[in-house]
């Protein structure tokens, strides 16, 4: 009795909690906002969700309609710059990563705004014990459960088929039509209807009706609603692709002659294909997935019509789309559309064209054809529909290589079966680079797995470690990996068991011209300096004691790892100084790309107009460029190697031996 008495109250102080502390922390009172602006060191934690919800969300976007967030392209530019130029690097990569408080997002996102939540299940612990306080523990959090996943579906309805089953059965109810008024009369008086959780802003006043002109504009809202959670290919008025520019087409078709391309001749094919334009004329629809986005599962797209091979075109057995064919089998190289792109593969031994491998398979499930794309990433294993992994949402540039010596249709079978069973099993990503196990993972391992699977033994070459990145290899914990052969993307570009058939870009020329050297000059600072732990970030020295933490196991690495929505199977394997200095890392050359591209959007054509691609990386102006871009990143390195000399001696016997190999 005491435990339904405690759901009960939870579903009252769950709904009640949010009324109030989203008017309270949302939506100050200004005698409130007074108060914090005056001392906004003490009242910095209250700030943020003002600034999150109330400036970002209500004041910067969804200006003119409910179901846009931004206006244009220069709309959202504007809104990052301002992002950009007031707060810290931190609080703007959680608002970046949020969607503009769209959702929530990890623990820092997270445990913030579900913290006010827990008061009302203590009051009930106090005054009615144990088994009413877990019954209340069933119900108190129904509103941290709607702002991450209900919240963004009411702005952007379409994303409704990229969930599960209870989620797209929610989302038709009555109930979910009643959340979409009261969240769109929240949005037109920003004192009124906080809930999503219905309920709380009756019982304390907060709640008011439409006017007529409100309640006939969301009838035509309920409409455009409806056909969004619904929507097929057809009800998105998606079509087969346009016609192949015949210029872009010659232009691939000379560079795949190319069969493995430098790095100089595919910057200098980058530049053509950007100067035909032909580019441009394509439809990047994602379809509402997202490139870090776990749910991206075969399970839950594959009766969808715009992904199945009735919605390509197909000849002779090949899907043309977006100017190239595709067949199963297929090794897509690509560099994504992250300007985190690739970070810690610039410790490796040669110049990195391609920081990501994945497998183009045609899936078949109950008799219907599924052409997607299988791959791993840090959230583990996926399939991605091959139009969506083709978006710009997914991937800057792409380059598609094929088996020289074919698959044969047994294979193509076999090669779907295997992955439909690689799709079912739990994997996790692989720092370490261990190839003595299949359970841990890196995208280039993934796609050789699939293969090896299916009888196809690919026999291709490796990678290695840069001797001069040793020391730092030492530093973050990989010294075990010194001297191993590495499977990474580019061996599949180099290798002469594969040729390559296609390529396409979604970006323009100075987003990838950023990218590409940023990724040089890192490079150049793994090989030439030294990490020391004194300048690593106390935040990352934080992760570090948390990695190590969820690395022990027990039963407190299960409560860290239950939070954030994983199993220790899927917690990635590697060293907690790497894996902590990652997002340090990341946002370190997002900073540094941002800064390049404003560099080259200034300065481009004076930059590297006339300029191959070894010539720019000489070039005087965007040295010191880049030196600027990224000083960030240099000050957790010392100046200069301070090497010890039995390291020396080690690194020496290592590099001796990757020469004679």
């Amino acid at each position: 009795m005491l435990v339904l008495l405690g759901i009960i109250l939870g579903l009252f102080s769950a709904t009640i909690s949010e009324s109030f502390f989203h008017k309270f922390f949302g939506h100050p009172f200004e005698s409130v906002k007074r108060l914090y602006f005056k001392n906004t060191t003490l009242f910095s934690a209250c700030l943020k969700p003002y600034y999150q919800h109330f400036v970002i969300h209500h004041k910067l976007t969804y200006l003119k309609h409910f179901f846009s967030q931004f206006d244009s392209k220069e709309h959202k530019e504007r809104v990052d710059n301002w992002i950009d130029h007031n707060f810290d690097e931190e609080f703007r990569n959680l608002i970046w990563i949020e969607r503009y408080n769209l959702t929530l997002k990890g623990f820092i996102g997270t445990l913030p705004f579900a913290g006010p939540f827990c008061i009302g299940p203590i009051l009930i612990y106090y005054f009615l014990g144990v088994e009413a306080f877990l019954g209340s523990l069933l119900t108190g959090y129904i509103p941290v459960w709607m702002s991450k996943y209900i919240h963004p579906l009411i702005h952007a309805p379409e994303e409704t088929q990229n969930h599960g089953p209870f989620i797209r059965w929610f989302m038709t109810t009555k109930y979910a039509e009643k959340i979409l008024l009261n969240h769109f009369l929240h949005h037109n008086d920003g004192n009124k209807n906080f809930n999503l959780f219905l309920g709380g802003d009756q019982l304390i006043g907060l709640h008011r009706v439409g006017t007529r002109e409100e309640l006939e504009e969301y009838d035509a809202l309920l409409i455009e609603f409806k056909s969004k959670v619904r929507s097929e290919g057809e009800a998105l008025g998606l079509a087969k692709e346009e016609e192949t520019s015949l210029v872009q087409w010659s232009l691939i078709k000379n560079y795949c002659e190319l069969s493995n391309p430098t790095t100089k001749e595919r910057y200098n094919f980058q530049k053509e294909l950007f100067k035909s334009e032909s580019y441009g004329h394509w439809n990047y629809e994602n379809f509402g997935f997202h490139l870090y986005s776990k749910n991206v599962d075969f399970k839950k797209w594959n009766k969808r019509k715009e992904f199945s091979l009735d919605s390509y075109d197909v000849i002779n057995n090949d899907i043309q789309y977006r100017g190239n064919r595709f067949r199963t089998g297929d090794v897509l190289l690509t560099n994504q559309n992250s300007d985190a792109d690739g970070l810690f593969s610039t410790l490796l031994n040669r110049e990195i064209n391609f920081s990501h491998a994945a497998v183009f398979i045609n899936l078949i499930s109950n008799s219907h054809v599924f052409p997607a794309v299988i791959e791993i990433n840090e959230y583990g294993t996926r399939a991605v529909p091959l139009k969506v992994f083709l978006s710009k949402e997914f991937n800057s540039y792409v380059e598609v290589f094929r088996f020289n010596k074919g698959i044969t249709k047994e294979q193509e079978v076999s090669l779907s079966r295997e992955a439909i069973h690689f799709l079912n099993e739990i994997h996790a990503f692989d720092i370490y680079q261990d190839r003595d196990q299949n359970h841990y993972l890196n995208c280039a391992r993934t796609v050789e797995l699939i293969f090896k699977r299916s009888n196809i033994d690919l026999e291709i070459g490796n990678s290695r470690y840069h001797p001069a990145t040793f020391s730092n290899l030492h530093t973050l914990g990989i010294e075990g990996s010194i001297g191993k052969d590495l499977l990474m993307p580019d061996d599949y570009a180099l290798s002469d068991k594969f040729k390559l058939v296609g390529a396409l870009s979604n970006s323009n020329l100075n987003d990838m011209l950023a990218r590409n050297l940023t990724r040089s000059y890192f490079q150049t600072i793994w090989r030439t300096r030294a990490l020391w732990r004194d300048n690593f970030p106390i935040v990352e020295k934080i992760k570090f004691h948390m990695i190590k933490l969820i690395q022990k196991n027990n039963a407190f690495s299960k409560m860290i790892l239950l939070f954030l929505g994983l199993s220790f199977d899927e917690f990635p394997s590697g060293p907690a100084t790497f894996m902590s200095l990652v997002s340090f890392g990341d946002n370190q050359m997002i900073s540094a790309v941002k800064s390049m591209r404003e560099e080259l959007d200034k300065n481009g054509e004076r930059l590297y107009s006339d300029l191959e691609w070894d010539q720019l990386l000489r070039d005087g102006n965007m040295l010191m460029a880049l030196d600027r871009a990224t000083l960030g990143f240099s000050e957790i390195f010392k100046s200069e190697f301070q090497l010890s000399k039995e390291f020396v001696n080690d690194s020496l016997m290592v590099e001796t031996d990757c020469a004679i190999q």
